[in-house]
């Protein structure tokens, strides 16, 4: 998949102790532990919003709330080959769904498909394509401008979006940072990001 990683960076950090010399000390230890771990918190929580929207989005079959984005119908040869319920693009067998992972390492957390999901090896019966394949079409469509076969549905780029693209991402990282740093005893009015 064509990927987008938002990356923040961690801004710099000015703190003030006015009068609290005593406190300087392990000042250093604790603005780092209080950033990695303020970093970590908003991290799980925004990957977990963000795989919750996809799954809910790919199971309804509608776009992520607030993302302004309008799916079109599936074709009717679509539906009758697939659909036995209820109109949902995503949500033909159920695959796409199960396959959304959150990874975490050392340097990045990333949400997507699961790795044995998104390979060429792991195929949809029915269609014949890797569900990476079948996000792939989803996401972009089919064809050239004019002339596509499959229009464009959206959904991580529409996800990231409806959760306010990577100004929400920063909002929640100095967010939790600062929640972080508090309970380090550093107080809001203490401490000035830049």
């Amino acid at each position: 998949m064509t990927s987008f990683y938002p990356t923040i960076s961690i801004p710099k950090v000015e703190i003030h102790l006015v009068g609290r010399w005593s406190d300087a000390a392990n000042l250093p230890i604790d603005i780092q532990e209080a950033i990695n771990t303020g970093y970590q918190q908003a991290v799980n929580h925004y990957t977990e919003r963000f795989s919750k929207t996809i799954i809910k989005a790919i199971r309804t079959g509608n776009p992520p709330q607030g993302s302004g984005v309008y799916w079109p119908p599936l074709a009717e040869s679509t539906q009758k080959k697939y659909h036995k319920g209820p109109d949902s693009h995503f949500y033909i067998t159920g695959i796409y769904s199960r396959s959304i992972r959150i990874r975490r390492t050392k340097r990045y957390t990333t949400v997507g498909l699961a790795r044995g999901q998104a390979s060429a090896g792991s195929r949809d019966r029915r269609s014949g394509k890797s569900i990476a394949e079948v996000a792939r079409i989803l996401e972009f469509g089919t064809g050239d401008g004019g002339n596509t076969t499959i229009p464009a549905r959206p959904l991580w780029r529409a996800t990231l979006q409806a959760l306010g693209g990577k100004p929400a991402i920063k909002a929640e990282v100095m967010k939790y940072i600062r929640r972080a740093l508090l309970a380090k005893g550093i107080r809001a009015n203490q401490v000035r990001f830049s």
